[in-house]
């Protein structure tokens, strides 16, 4: 897999194991544990941690997500992809 691409068929991104979760309102703050850092996710963001469980593919993820959210598939599928990759980015997701 390129860094600039993500296989929607075929990936299964799944959250790394020890990332603390604090819920607030629609967003969602991450602790990556023992002193990594923390990022705040939107309400869009969150959404697609809270599918990173390993058993949605991206393609999965995608449909789920177009249920949810109206807006133009390529720009949506353009945000999933880009969340996932920072998300790998920051290690806090495996895509396997």
């Amino acid at each position: 897999m390129q860094d600039t691409e993500v296989a929607p068929q075929t990936i299964l991104p799944k959250r790394r194991r020890g990332i603390l979760e604090c819920k607030v309102l629609n967003e969602l703050l991450l602790f990556a544990p023992p002193d990594e850092g923390a990022i705040t996710l939107n309400q869009s963001g969150r959404a697609i941690w809270e599918l990173c469980d390993g058993q949605h593919t991206v393609i999965e993820m995608f449909h789920n997500l177009s249920q949810r959210y109206e807006c133009g598939d390529i720009e949506l599928f353009a945000d999933l992809t880009t969340t996932l990759l920072q998300l790998r980015d920051l290690d806090l997701v495996e895509l396997r």
